[in-house]
């Protein structure tokens, strides 16, 4: 893939990327293209809130 391709990927100015694309991609950082597609986010709790009187 060339870089500037790859730049307009990353800057959002290609948007309709091809299977094969995302393909490369995911190969490219070790991961699977589901993970590339929705990454799984830490699993964080937030504190309770306190109840407004």
């Amino acid at each position: 893939m060339a870089y500037k391709y790859y730049q307009l990927i990353e800057t959002g100015h290609r948007i309709d990327l091809r299977l094969s694309t995302l393909e490369k991609l995911a190969k490219a950082y070790g991961i699977g293209v589901h993970e590339l597609l929705a990454p799984s986010f830490p699993k964080v709790r937030l504190p309770k809130a306190k109840n407004a009187k």
